[in-house]
């Protein structure tokens, strides 16, 4: 995240997307990429998610159908 986060402001870019990260995330990115048109494959977090924390960052795998 902090990569992303030098690598936006090197450039003047601000933040622009994001997936409510409340645990716990993955119902929640399962329906974005549905609303995508996608199924979701894979999810994970960086970091462990707690019922009070979120992570501060994952990747998806997400296919056509």
């Amino acid at each position: 995240m902090r990569y992303a986060r030098a690598s936006l402001s090197a450039f003047g870019e601000k933040w622009r997307f994001g997936i409510d990260a409340t645990p716990p995330v993955t119902p929640r990115v399962a329906a974005f990429v549905e609303a995508c048109g996608l199924v979701l494959e894979e999810q994970r977090s960086f970091g462990q998610e707690t019922e009070r924390k979120p992570t501060d960052a994952g990747f998806v795998v997400a296919v056509v159908p």
